[in-house]
């Protein structure tokens, strides 16, 4: 989204990782692979939103439309000790669905998908096993 939008009216956000691994199988005899080989990462988000009228233009417009792309970011937060952030660059919106002119609250849906992420969390507990 342009720098610094914070969208405050999602209702669902759905972040997904494929790991891409690639079965190997040789013939030796076994029905088991003998190595899972891991490929590209595929990072997707789908999110719903209750959108005004100039966030869904510019999802709609900018993004789904027009293609391009826009950097991310995920923050979740439990406490000021406990949290994550989920960085995302490359985004480029992968499905979007219309919005209605109709009156009352648009919800709209879209799917964006990352070309590359970065994960960074914080946890006040020390140890979470006894040894």
């Amino acid at each position: 989204m342009p720098s610094g939008t914070s969208i405050n009216t999602a209702k669902s956000i759905n972040w997904n990782v494929e790991n891409g691994l690639e079965p190997k199988h040789y013939m030796n005899g076994s029905r088991v692979i003998a190595i899972a080989v891991p490929l590209n990462r595929d990072y997707s988000t789908d999110v719903t939103v209750d959108a005004t009228s100039e966030l869904a233009d510019t999802i709609y417009n900018q993004y789904w439309l027009g293609g391009s792309t826009f950097n991310a970011m995920l923050a979740l937060e439990q406490s000021s000790t406990k949290n994550c952030f989920i960085v995302m660059s490359g985004c480029k919106v992968t499905e979007c669905s219309t919005p209605s002119p109709a009156e009352g609250v648009n919800e709209m849906s879209f799917t964006f998908k990352a070309n590359s992420v970065i994960a960074t969390g914080s946890d006040a507990v020390q140890r979470y096993n006894p040894w």
